[in-house]
């Protein structure tokens, strides 16, 4: 079997047979551009020579694992990843108006999000959160979330 067979050819360098793999979707193209591209051994190098490489896994004290999204005397709001990955958005309410409704002083709810969905919810949030890279960007560092960039120009 030739290495032609075995490895198909760059999706930037036509005559170089590829030895990885990158997901992306291509700038300005509909949603079926977004997929798995081979790429040669100079594709698959960020712009200082080192090889592209996942980011380290982040330490167990910087996860966030739940957030209070509203909390004051008559009501709560958090939203927190539970032990088996779903993602739950979990409210309590407290006093006089919840007894008008219900007929009782607490009234407790919660919404839930298969772990499966959880990146579907993260995509969504992401689109209509920001409208830009910087912005994204700009949110992570007002955050302390360690991240990464790369970036790639094609020259004619």
């Amino acid at each position: 079997m030739s290495s032609e067979a075995e490895n198909p050819p760059c999706y930037m360098h036509a005559d170089r047979p590829s030895t990885g793999k990158l997901y992306m979707k291509l700038r300005g193209q509909d949603d079926d551009t977004a997929g798995w591209y081979d790429f040669c051994d100079e594709c698959l190098r960020t712009d200082n020579g080192s090889e592209r490489t996942p980011p380290e896994p982040v330490p167990e004290d910087r996860l966030i694992r739940s957030v209070d999204l509203r909390t004051d005397h008559d009501s709560l709001l958090s939203a927190s990843i539970r032990a088996d990955g779903a993602l739950e958005l979990y409210g309590s309410d407290v006093g006089p108006f919840v007894r008008s409704l219900w007929g009782s002083d607490e009234y407790e709810y919660w919404w839930r999000v298969r772990k499966e969905y959880k990146d579907t919810v993260l995509l969504w949030l992401i689109k209509e959160r920001f409208a830009s890279e910087t912005d994204f960007q700009a949110w992570l560092k007002e955050h302390d979330i360690p991240s990464s960039f790369g970036s790639w120009v094609s020259f004619s």
